[in-house]
C-alpha cells in the first residue's frame, strides 16, 4: 500500500471520527436542553372566560386546552386537567393563554368577591324557591325574568329575555301572613340572587320587583324567549291567540 493511500485512509478515519464526535456533542447538548426544560402538560385558557362562569359552561364552550410548557415556565399550582374544576365557578376574569390555577375558581354560590362585567351593573333581588326554579339556578347561569303585575287587571309577561346570574346568597326563611283560620302559615325559603344588567334593565328590574312578582326562567340551550308574545291576563289566560 502506497504512502499516499495510507495518508488518504488516515484522513478519512479522522474525518469520520470528528463527525461522530460533533454529532455526539450536539446530541448531548440537545438532551441537556430537553432535560433542563423538563416539559409538562398544563391546562390553559383558550379564550376569555368571564367571572361567574361555571366550569360546565366554560367546558361546553371549549374554553380550555392542553399546552406543553417548560418546567421553569410553569405557574405554581397550575392544573394539568379539569378534574378539580367540576362544580366550580370562576371568581375572576381568565384571559386567553393563562395557565389555570385552582384560585381562579370557587364553590358555586360562594364566590368571595363579586366580579361585575365591565359594561354592566349588579342588582340583587329576593326570590322564593319556586320563583328561582327551586334552587336549580347557579352563579354563571343565564336566565329569563318574567314579571307578574300585582295591580288591578295585572298581567304576566317577559321582562328580560336573558340575564347573567353573578352570585347566589344564603337561603333564608321569610315568615308569611296568617292563614284564613288564624294559624301561622309556613315560612317560605327565599334566596337573594345578584344579576348583571345594563342601566335601563336595572331600572326595569327595580321597578318590577317593587310593583309585582319576579320569576326566573332557566333557558334551554337553543331557546330564546320572545318579547313579542303578548302579556297573559285573566281575559286571555285560556285563549292566548
Amino acid at each position: 500500500m502506497g504512502r499516499r493511500t495510507v495518508l488518504l485512509v488516515a484522513a478519512l478515519v479522522i474525518a469520520a471520527l470528528g463527525t461522530t464526535m460533533v454529532f455526539l456533542y450536539v446530541h448531548g447538548l440537545n438532551d441537556q436542553a430537553i432535560h433542563k426544560q423538563d416539559p409538562v402538560s398544563v391546562l390553559v385558557a383558550k379564550k376569555a372566560i368571564e367571572p361567574g362562569t361555571t366550569y360546565k359552561d366554560a367546558s361546553d364552550q371549549a374554553s380550555f386546552e392542553k399546552k406543553t410548557v417548560s418546567r421553569d415556565a410553569l405557574v405554581a399550582g397550575a392544573l394539568g386537567s379539569t378534574a378539580a374544576l367540576a362544580g366550580k365557578v370562576t371568581t375572576t376574569t381568565i384571559y386567553p393563554g393563562q395557565q389555570i390555577i385552582p384560585q381562579m375558581f370557587g364553590d358555586s354560590g360562594q364566590v368571595s368577591s363579586l366580579s361585575v362585567p365591565h359594561d354592566k351593573l349588579a342588582i340583587s333581588v329576593q326570590l322564593d324557591d319556586p320563583a328561582q326554579i327551586a334552587g336549580f339556578v347557579d352563579a354563571g347561569t343565564n336566565v329569563a325574568i318574567f314579571l307578574t303585575s300585582v295591580a288591578k287587571g295585572g298581567a304576566t309577561r317577559l321582562l328580560l329575555p336573558k340575564v347573567l346570574v353573578l352570585a347566589i346568597g344564603n337561603k333564608t326563611s321569610t315568615p308569611q301572613d296568617t292563614t284564613t283560620n288564624g294559624t301561622a302559615a309556613a315560612a317560605v325559603p327565599t334566596t337573594i340572587l345578584t344579576i348583571a344588567v345594563d342601566q335601563q334593565d336595572y331600572q326595569r328590574v327595580l321597578f318590577g320587583s317593587t310593583h309585582g312578582r319576579l320569576n326566573l326562567g332557566l333557558l334551554g340551550k337553543d331557546f330564546t324567549p320572545s318579547v313579542a308574545i303578548p302579556p297573559t291576563t285573566e281575559s286571555n289566560l285560556f285563549n292566548p291567540n
